[in-house]
């Protein structure tokens, strides 16, 4: 929802079933949902070449390396520097998944023809630079359905600035003052934010689009993240004083989002700087900011003079579920898989994994996932289940949501071949029944409801 400099690479999603233990607000477990049919994948990749990212709102150290594949694939590392975090490359050193150097936001492509990738399961690169200035990258990645890539490439990785190209650091105390003639202003809900205060998020600078997105060569930009008790059609009065804890309280100026940027000619960030203390005051028609840097202790004073009107934009609701309508649905002999992972949520309870699948060998029609705490003392998984309050308890179901990219929890979905279509919805409120009948079958019958409000009710019985 927020704002920076976020050039972001997109990277595909993937809504599967989860191949590990799915998520609300407590951990996952794996589902035991098809894997995708496994490509082909060089064991020996040697990319065509290799680029690095760094969105300017990240931390010191972070990097996406981009190992281009041709002009248009590509797999993806999401990296951290871990032995000296800077903003200008990944230190030397070995990089793994078990330090931190490699996160699991890294993915492969795994089926070329389609453009599909999946997240990595292991990795190792070991970095080492050059007086030439090239870089070699060498090591391996793997998928975690075990598509394994061996890397030993040398090259000149684009995005990698070193030595005396490197922006030199502002010098201690430098003060600064600015004039700002553009003022730029979106205003965030605080039940969008989840925070008490109605959200401002304010950007002055020299370049008239004000947009950090494509930023102008050669100008500056100030990004303010106000919060305000009311909601307002122009900027609250007021003096916003610094709070580095992000609280959202009315009367703050937030710290994440608040930050100078300076922009070379060559569109380069030639500076970014965050704030460390001070206040934004707002009056008719004016504003002053007067903050301290947090770099070098720098006093740095902002002023906008001019109109102070706020773009609102109402944001429609956006669900989880695509149902446009309720779904009822009577299914014989369906597929079912149960699965106990015991105590996994550490709250007196068994907890139970179940898939159903209208056809168990094509993998296509109805499909359900559910998430159930049973109680720990009885023999099976039979009862009533309700959604999951504050605190799992026995006799509960954990609701869907996604997670990474994957259905995580309770659900029901459509599938076709052991894809999911476009039909699918997280329950989250209502009842799951689940009965063990006398000739050994099993019915499951759902009366619930999805998060955008439309029923989900019928039955499912699978044979013994």
């Amino acid at each position: 929802m927020k704002k920076l400099f976020y050039l972001l690479l997109m990277l595909p999603l993937m809504l599967a079933a989860c191949a590990e233990m799915p998520t609300t607000e407590i951990e996952p477990q794996p589902t035991p949902t098809p894997e995708p049919e496994p490509t082909p994948v060089p064991e020996t990749f040697n990319p065509a070449h290799v680029e690095a990212y760094r969105a300017q709102d990240w931390d010191l150290g972070r990097f996406v390396l981009v190992l281009y594949i041709n002009d248009e694939l590509y797999h993806t590392l999401d990296m951290r520097d871990i032995y000296n975090p800077n903003d200008g490359y990944l230190t030397e050193g070995d990089y793994t998944m078990e330090n931190g150097g490699v996160t699991s936001w890294s993915n492969i492509i795994w089926d070329f023809e389609a453009n599909e990738d999946i997240y990595i399961a292991a990795a190792e690169l070991s970095i080492t630079h050059h007086e030439d200035g090239t870089t070699n990258l060498k090591g391996f990645l793997e998928s975690e359905y075990g598509h394994h890539l061996d890397i030993d490439w040398t090259g000149i990785v684009a995005g990698f600035v070193f030595g005396d190209t490197t922006p030199e650091p502002p010098a201690p105390n430098d003060d600064m003052v600015f004039n700002a003639p553009y003022f730029g202003c979106k205003y965030i809900s605080h039940e969008d934010n989840g925070v008490n205060g109605h959200n401002y998020w304010v950007i002055l600078s020299d370049d008239a689009t004000l947009d950090t997105n494509t930023p102008t060569p050669g100008a500056t930009y100030f990004a303010f993240d106000l919060f305000a008790a009311t909601k307002e059609a122009t900027l609250p009065h007021g003096t916003y004083t610094f709070d580095t804890s992000d609280t959202g309280e009315p009367n703050t100026l937030g710290y994440n989002y608040s930050y100078g940027v300076a922009i070379s000619e060559t569109c380069e960030p030639q500076e970014l700087f965050r704030f460390s203390e001070g206040a934004v005051t707002v009056t008719e028609g004016k504003i002053v900011a007067e903050l301290t840097r947090e770099d070098n202790g720098g006093r740095v004073t902002v002023t906008y003079e001019g109109d102070l009107s706020v773009e609102i934009v109402e944001e429609e609701e956006v669900f989880l579920s695509t149902l446009t309508s309720d779904i009822e649905f009577n299914k014989e002999n369906v597929t079912l898989y149960a699965e106990c992972y015991d105590d996994w949520y550490s709250s007196d309870t068994d907890n139970w994994w179940i898939t159903i699948y209208e056809d168990g060998t094509t993998l296509s029609g109805l499909y359900l996932q559910l998430d159930l705490l049973g109680d720990i003392s009885a023999d099976d998984y039979q009862g009533v289940y309700t959604p999951v309050g504050s605190v799992a308890e026995k006799m509960t179901y954990v609701p869907g949501d996604i997670e990474d990219g994957y259905l995580a929890s309770s659900w029901y979905a459509e599938l076709n071949n052991g894809s999911i279509t476009n039909t699918m919805a997280p329950l989250v409120s209502g009842d799951i029944t689940i009965a063990i009948n006398a000739d050994g079958s099993i019915t499951v019958t759902l009366d619930c409801r999805d998060d955008a409000g439309n029923y989900i009710s019928g039955t499912a019985t699978a044979l013994p």
